[in-house]
């Protein structure tokens, strides 16, 4: 069995994206279900594809720490989009006390590997970041400003929770507090009438 796991807001991206790839991909219908009140998770029940993550990710035991960068060739800026997708947050700051707001991107995983390989990505695109140690989730590397902006010339935002807010702050130049996704979506739709 693989899972994956999401927040509430999050379930948009599984369900119009991750769902549609597996039926299509290894012809398995995934199960989508509520772990609790603040917690999805798709599941795959198929040997198959488990084989197949544990052998393309060189994965051993059931610790997400244990996650390798594939063994076999890919494309470096779809993978990156993939970690963002899955781990990455679109957080949005004040500037002082200012209305105007400032988008940062987070990338939080416990794989010391992962987290280099990001990191490795980022050095190679001349993208300052800050990476540190979180006490309980492994490691969190962080962009903003302008070097954000470098990011996505480069990188696709597949998760459509973190596409509304930047498109909302692109729209009507800042983004109001506590929005859920279909929030951002009438934004977005009043803005263009």
């Amino acid at each position: 069995r693989v899972r994956f796991f999401c927040s509430e807001e999050e379930n948009i991206f599984f369900k119009q994206s991750l769902m549609p790839i597996v039926k299509k991909l290894f012809n398995v219908k995934p199960t989508f279900r509520y772990c609790d009140s603040h917690c999805l998770v798709l599941a795959i029940n198929s040997v198959r594809i488990e084989k197949l993550f544990r052998k393309i990710f060189n994965h051993t035991g059931n610790k997400k720490q244990n996650l390798n960068v594939p063994s076999i060739k890919f494309d470096e800026k779809s993978f990156i989009a993939g970690l963002v997708a899955g781990d990455g947050s679109i957080v949005i700051t004040k500037n002082n006390s200012e209305i105007r707001k400032y988008p940062l991107l987070h990338f939080t995983n416990s794989s010391k590997v992962l987290i280099n390989f990001y990191c490795d990505f980022l050095v190679k695109n001349d993208i300052s970041f800050y990476k540190c140690k979180r006490k309980h989730d492994g490691y969190q590397v962080t962009i903003k400003g302008g070097e954000l902006r470098k990011f996505l010339s480069l990188v696709t935002i597949l998760n459509q929770t973190q596409q509304s807010k930047l498109k909302v702050l692109n729209t009507i130049e800042y983004l109001p507090e506590n929005t859920s996704h279909k929030d951002r979506l009438n934004i977005l739709n009043a803005a263009v009438v």
